[in-house]
């Protein structure tokens, strides 16, 4: 979008004190995965939602570190998710649907 802003989501370990990391690892079933997280755009908005306007990817197409994936939005406020990690995604969120900032909108699995 041509008002986007660019966030690029990093992996935050487990004594990585960034709370506003844009995502995280964990252990899953099948092995390790990378949470990806909707940004945190806004630090003072009272109510932190926003919408997955467009996934870039399908579910299960393998993503490389910093590619674009995704682009939500908070308050008529556009801006791309960058995948964090290298690996196939897993998408939680749908097109369209309402999510809180900070919280778990695809997974991307080690392959």
């Amino acid at each position: 979008s041509r008002y986007a802003n660019t966030v690029c989501a990093f992996v935050r370990t487990s004594n990585s004190p960034d709370a506003n990391a844009h995502s995280r690892c964990n252990q899953g079933r099948d092995g390790l995965s990378t949470e990806v997280l909707f940004p945190r755009i806004s630090k003072t908005d009272p109510d932190p939602e926003g919408v997955v306007v467009t996934w870039f990817v399908t579910p299960g197409d393998f993503v490389t570190q910093n590619q674009l994936i995704a682009e939500v939005q908070v308050d008529k406020l556009d801006t791309e998710v960058l995948a964090p990690a290298a690996g196939a995604i897993r998408i939680i969120t749908n097109e369209g649907e309402i999510a809180r900032q900070s919280s778990v909108i695809a997974y991307i699995e080690e392959v």
